[in-house]
């Protein structure tokens, strides 16, 4: 069962970062056993492709997603 949060939905033509931070944070904080770091660190490849983004710009977005889970976590 998965609950769809559609609140607030729009339709961007550019994902602002701020927004773009924000769901992969939500993606992140999901704690399924099935997904383990190996499949979190997939996606984040398949998603830095995607996006053009350079190993660089992975990394840098990496760390603001896990710093920004862990203050979720921990509050």
């Amino acid at each position: 069962f998965f609950l769809i949060d559609n609140e607030r939905t729009k339709k961007f033509h550019s994902l602002p970062a701020r927004l773009r931070l924000k769901n992969l944070v939500q993606i992140n904080m999901h704690r399924a056993a099935a997904v383990t770091a190996t499949d979190r660190m997939r996606f984040f490849k398949k998603y830095r492709i995607e996006n053009g983004m350079s190993r660089d710009q992975q990394k840098i977005l990496i760390k603001k997603i896990l710093r920004k889970t862990n203050q979720r976590l921990t509050s």
